[in-house]
């Protein structure tokens, strides 16, 4: 295990561009974290069904367009999300860490089985900063972020609530 930072990295860990349902795109959803103090981002878009004949999501997630949009995330250098917890014992083998806080819900079934958590903004739209954060005290390195994740060291969560020190997105 790699030594902790004094001062710990401000995550979001749960991001969508206008690849899926959010409203910005890949670069300005970079850009907005960036401006704003994030050291970690982790966009995890997310194919958009539509019914047959509705009309489809602009950006949406394809077959088709699927590497323009590996294109597009390599290009401001993805993990897949999924439904946990329908069967918390199962998936607490598979996965490392559990989502205590998706941006203003409490997920009380994770804190009840003091499962390994995380906070995120499940980010659609700019007013979705403000919103719980995973704090974490390791090295700014892809490596270490993800060795950390894995391990039973605890991150820390962080509500942001201060708008004068966020900026909107441009």
């Amino acid at each position: 295990m790699r030594r902790r930072r004094r001062d710990p990295l401000l995550c979001e860990l749960h991001a969508h561009s206008r690849w899926s349902d959010g409203v910005l795109s890949i670069r300005e959803l970079v850009d907005l974290y960036g401006q704003n103090g994030f050291d970690v981002l982790c966009v995890t878009d997310h194919l958009v069904r539509a019914p047959e004949g509705a009309m489809r999501p602009r950006g949406e997630i394809t077959a088709h367009s699927y590497g323009w949009y590996l294109e597009a995330i390599a290009a401001y250098a993805v993990r897949k999300t999924g439904h946990w917890a329908a069967n918390p014992q199962t998936s607490s083998t598979l996965v490392d860490r559990f989502e205590l806080f998706n941006r203003h819900e409490l997920f009380a079934w994770v804190a009840e089985r003091r499962l390994p958590s995380v906070a995120s903004g499940d980010f659609h739209q700019p007013e979705h900063l403000l919103t719980w954060k995973t704090l974490l005290p390791c090295p700014k390195d892809e490596t270490a972020i993800v060795d950390y994740l894995r391990s039973d060291q605890p991150a820390y969560l962080v509500h942001l609530a201060q708008p004068n020190r966020l900026r909107a997105a441009a």
